[in-house]
């Protein structure tokens, strides 16, 4: 049976680095906040914590430390376990529900975009964005108090910017993607708003051999076509694409493996498990899509 894990971690600064803090005022200046769900075969959960940052000889609730690599909120924790960043292990518990998880890499990181910058609009901005997708994850889910061993294929992404969306776009459309063939394939588009200056979709793609080679995908050769949505938490969302690529010669669909995977957290969007059917290995697969600023209506 197929089962999917999630766990982010948000880190954000609510003041310039440079800013003199308020006088009186010795709180850290990290807001740190986490997301953790699972997917089983008909259902999904979602959970979020909040916490201020710290230094971990502090006792902190939350933080990060490079050396040995450790990123954390509360008892939920990504960290290495020996003295390389990887391999990785990834703790978190809420309620009846928890993920334990060990992760190991099969090649390099991959840097996303132009050299690790990853645009987001033609007039500029975007974020600095690796990937490591070559991960091997094995361990043990626990879904409503039951414990479920798990091996498989993960991801990891980290990104950075200092700014959000710009004007005139909406939201994004995000693709995670294990092919049969042992490649990955990142897709993505931010979404403009109709009607406003620069409303065009803006996309990138990069496909990645199992050596951690990158085909790098022009993105007017990107085709990213909804084709059925679903009534998800008042919003009508795309959760049936078909992709064509004919720069590298692929062409399939993508569907959510359950509709309802919605991130019912402060800051609410859809991400999940989702299957890709095409022909052939090259054109098959499993993966993850990430769905943000669909509005209700």
């Amino acid at each position: 049976e197929s089962y999917g894990a999630q766990w982010t971690l948000f880190r954000i600064a609510i003041q310039p680095p440079d800013a003199a803090s308020p006088q009186g005022n010795s709180q850290n200046n990290q807001v740190f906040m986490a997301h953790m769900a699972i997917t089983t075969p008909t259902g999904h959960v979602s959970f979020q914590r909040y916490a201020r940052g710290g230094d971990a000889d502090e006792n902190a609730r939350a933080g990060v430390t490079a050396e040995p690599f450790s990123a954390w909120l509360d008892d939920w924790e990504l960290r290495s376990t020996g003295e390389e960043w990887l391999p990785l292990e990834v703790k978190a518990r809420q309620d009846e529900n928890a993920m334990h998880l060990q992760l190991r890499g099969t090649a390099p990181l991959v840097l996303q975009g132009e050299a690790g910058f990853s645009a987001k609009h033609e007039d500029g901005g975007g974020s600095y964005y690796y990937s490591q997708p070559f991960l091997k994850v094995s361990g043990q889910l626990t879904v409503a108090g039951q414990v479920i061993p798990v091996e498989g294929d993960a991801w990891l992404d980290r990104e950075w910017s200092s700014q959000f969306l710009q004007r005139g776009q909406s939201g994004w459309d995000w693709f995670s993607l294990h092919l049969e063939s042992g490649e990955k394939l990142m897709l993505f588009q931010v979404r403009g708003k109709p009607g406003q200056q620069g409303a065009a979709n803006y996309l990138q793609g990069n496909l990645m051999a199992p050596d951690g080679s990158t085909t790098p995908l022009d993105p007017g050769r990107i085709e990213l076509v909804p084709v059925q949505t679903s009534r998800v938490a008042g919003r009508d969302l795309p959760l049936r694409w078909r992709v064509s690529l004919p720069q590298i010669g692929r062409q399939f669909e993508i569907r959510a493996t359950i509709e309802n995977q919605w991130m019912a957290v402060d800051f609410p969007y859809w991400e999940g498990t989702v299957t890709i059917n095409g022909s052939g290995p090259d054109n098959s697969g499993k993966g993850y899509m990430e769905l943000t600023g669909y509005p209700v209506n």
